[in-house]
């Protein structure tokens, strides 16, 4: 009887050792798990922060892109009016220019010079 039970618990001893090998590989590898994923969150917080800077930079540049974007978009604008305001300037003129051209030539074709040339005095032409 001593001896069986002398060997139970010699089984015991050793099924208990097996369980606690078992644990303690489990627990070492979910010790360096744990530190692994410590290790990869501070590098990725690390990763985070550079890319929250570099987007905060890019922010400012877009910003500041947008800003001249809309002044261009602005004076493109004013000077589009401009150049509508003179376009319509200069055809004003231009029909004001042709509307005198054929006033001339009207009076041109159409002005008698012979009659007038009598009516200017004689001495006039001396002069000139």
């Amino acid at each position: 009887m001593l001896c069986s039970l002398n060997e139970e618990t010699a089984h015991k001893l050793i099924e208990e050792k097996e369980k606690f090998n078992t644990l303690r590989s489990e627990h070492i590898d979910l010790q360096e798990r744990l530190f692994l994923k410590a290790k990869q969150i501070t590098e990725d917080t690390n990763y985070n922060k550079e890319t929250e800077v570099q987007i905060a930079k890019l922010k400012q540049e877009i910003d500041q892109v947008e800003k001249e974007v809309n002044l261009k978009s602005e004076q493109k604008a004013d000077e589009d009016k401009i150049f509508l305001e003179e376009t319509k300037k200069n055809r004003s003129l231009c029909q004001k220019k042709s509307a005198l051209v054929a006033k001339m030539q009207f009076i041109e074709d159409h002005y008698d010079y012979s009659t007038n040339v009598k009516d200017i005095p004689i001495e006039l032409f001396r002069t000139i």
